[in-house]
């Protein structure tokens, strides 16, 4: 079952098989299902930009995309052309 905890004004979701912490408590439950079924965990490691939410594989790409929507308060069809698109995180 995942544990609900409270971190600063945040609210997180724990997997309690693994101990990875999500914001969203969809992907603690997947996180969760994966780790019971397979007695393993399936981590991608995804770096976020924190202006916009878009992910990305390499922190290289998160970070630039930062940069650029905080200097321009908009996103750069350029880099966010490597954002991760949701079904393409549900394929690994």
């Amino acid at each position: 079952m995942v544990k609900e905890l409270r971190v600063s004004n945040e609210i997180l979701y724990v997997c309690e098989r693994c101990g990875l912490r999500y914001r969203e408590k969809e992907w603690a439950d997947r996180c969760e299902d994966f780790c019971t079924r397979y007695n393993a965990c399936s981590i991608e490691i995804l770096y976020v930009c924190e202006r916009c939410g878009l992910r990305y594989r390499e922190k290289e790409w998160a970070d630039r995309c930062e940069d650029f929507c905080t200097r321009y308060n908009a996103c750069s069809i350029e880099i966010t052309k490597h954002a991760i698109k949701d079904l393409d995180v549900m394929k690994t």
